[in-house]
């Protein structure tokens, strides 16, 4: 039976343990490619678009609904905080969209050797365009 056929879900998740000794901080990213930009010569210059000024906005009227508190935003050089967690030895990257009814994509993903279900999020959430930076807690320390 072909796996398009397969009337099932894929859903990824830790286990309750997982989660109490492992910390997970979020970000909004936004790649160069969400702005708008116009090659000068040897220099690029990006701009904030209207489609990317709505996208903002939206996903801070979105978060903060459900969430109920207020989102900041926080400009970083990417470099930087790069170099700044790899230092540390901090687990980091883009989230990973998923489809849930995609299992052809979904397992190619799975075999690539960097795959981790805290990485991984349904596709549902895409608008989110999150970046995680995770870390192993210590013994006893729980958020």
């Amino acid at each position: 039976m072909p796996l398009q056929d397969i009337k099932a879900r894929i859903n990824f998740s830790i286990t309750e343990e997982q989660k109490k000794s492992t910390g997970i901080c979020c970000f909004m990213y936004l790649p160069l490619s969400k702005f708008d930009c116009k090659k000068e010569g040897n220099i690029i210059r990006a701009s904030f678009g209207k489609k990317l000024r709505e996208h903002i906005l939206n996903f801070l009227n979105s978060t903060e609904d459900e969430k109920g508190k207020k989102c900041e935003i926080m400009m970083v050089d990417s470099v930087e905080l790069v170099e700044l967690l790899a230092n540390n030895k901090l687990a980091y990257g883009p989230v990973y969209y998923y489809d849930n009814h995609n299992f052809d994509k979904t397992i190619d993903f799975i075999n690539t050797k960097n795959f981790s279900p805290v990485f991984c999020k349904s596709s549902i959430f895409s608008n989110q365009s999150e970046f995680r930076v995770v870390t192993k807690l210590p013994d006893g320390k729980v958020c």
